[in-house]
């Protein structure tokens, strides 16, 4: 009996911390994420046009999650954007690794800003 009764406050206990834990890592990788991107631009391994493009969609699951949240999340919307965070990790793996880099005079001066123009003038 105290076997049963142990395993079951064991998996309310866990079933109650879960929301939380969730709520935390979205956050928490999103964070992540958006450091990843400014690292990139940073050393000069995303062009600002992929850094746009990233923290565009970035901004998308990160709106997504909070309509998600607003009804209380359910465990589809929760896998949902565990696949959107896994696949904007992916392409932002892609991106700093392409054969794409910056090339301006003044790479270590350089930050993301939308009024930026390289030297081309785009």
């Amino acid at each position: 009996m105290k076997k049963i009764l142990l395993a079951a406050v064991a998996v309310s206990s866990l079933a109650a911390a879960l929301p939380a834990a969730a709520q935390y890592g979205y956050s928490d990788r999103s964070n992540r994420i958006e450091r990843r991107i400014e690292r990139g631009v940073q050393n000069g391994s995303l062009t600002w046009g992929e850094a746009r493009r990233l923290r565009d969609q970035l901004n998308y699951v990160e709106r997504l999650e909070n309509r998600y949240q607003a009804n209380g999340m359910t465990g589809w919307e929760a896998r949902d954007l565990d696949r959107r965070y896994d696949a904007l990790s992916s392409q932002l793996r892609y991106e700093r690794n392409d054969t794409q880099y910056r090339y301006d005079r003044n790479d270590s001066q350089y930050r993301y800003d939308r009024n930026y123009r390289d030297w081309y003038g785009y």
